[in-house]
């Protein structure tokens, strides 16, 4: 069984995600009043997580981006390609309807 940080697809951990909201102040309120999280203008402050709170052109809200941190992109790259689900050259793609970005 694969440990947190130990997957071999290479993933060490999340670097970073992106939301989608209608009201970009109200949720980073939520986040700084009801949370206590540091929050700047469109950005919620976590160690080595920002959460980047973006306006949504739509009616689409929630999640739109999940980085993962990985120990070789080159490596990940591989383990995805071999398993029929090539990455395109900019280390990205889908899962349930979010981007996902990786990141060394």
């Amino acid at each position: 069984m694969e440990g947190v940080g130990q997957h071999s697809n290479g993933a060490r951990g999340i670097a970073g995600l992106r939301i989608a909201a209608r009201d970009v102040a109200a949720v980073l309120g939520i986040y700084n009043n009801q949370l206590g999280l540091a929050v700047t203008s469109s950005t919620v402050t976590l160690p080595n997580c920002p959460i980047e709170i973006v306006q949504t052109e739509d009616d689409d809200e929630g999640l739109m981006e999940v980085k993962l941190r990985v120990q070789n992109i080159a490596a990940s790259r591989d383990w995805f390609a071999q398993r029929g689900m090539p990455l395109d050259e900019r280390s990205t793609m889908r899962a349930l309807g979010a981007r996902l970005v990786f990141v060394a």
